[in-house]
């Protein structure tokens, strides 16, 4: 019995906006050091004026990113562990970290740019704003069906049709 006309849609999508909002993301680089040493000569040569991307396709000891110098892409807050993720999403745009010490070892981290996060056109997720009336509609009416006084047992009546 869910009201999914449009009216009813774009209620849903305006009140539960957040439900349909994409996480905030960092595009990051990072150069992976043995030692904390080692991650503060690396901040030294990019503030001296080399590039961060040269500076981790030289110095990088994370093999998988080196070559792209250093590049993560777009990450999401909470993918990446603790320390590296609380010091990439407290930089702004543009900034390279402190060393970052991680079990993996020590890190310098560039925020290349920052995405916080965005709400789609409605257009764009109508379907998916439907689907999640819906499913918020069997929620609501499972509650009311299992709820504490929504369902008795007459144990005379079972015990008769023994």
């Amino acid at each position: 019995d869910a009201d999914v006309s449009e009216g009813a849609l774009r209620a849903f999508y305006r009140a539960e906006s957040e439900r349909f909002r994409s996480a905030p993301r960092r595009k990051l680089r990072h150069v992976l050091a043995a030692t904390e040493d080692e991650a503060r000569a690396v901040i030294d040569a990019v503030v001296a004026g080399q590039s961060f991307a040269e500076v981790a396709t030289a110095r990088s000891r994370d093999e998988q990113t080196r070559a792209q110098g250093g590049a993560l892409g777009w990450v999401p807050r909470g993918v990446m562990v603790t320390a590296f993720d609380e010091a990439a999403f407290a930089l702004p745009a543009g900034q390279v970290s402190a060393p970052v010490k991680t079990s993996f070892g020590w890190h310098v981290i560039l925020v290349e740019e920052i995405d916080p996060g965005s709400l789609p056109p409605f257009e764009l997720i109508a379907e998916q704003v439907k689907d999640a009336l819906v499913r918020s509609h069997v929620e609501a009416l499972t509650r009311r069906l299992i709820g504490p006084d929504a369902i008795a047992i007459d144990r005379d009546a079972l015990e008769s049709v023994k």
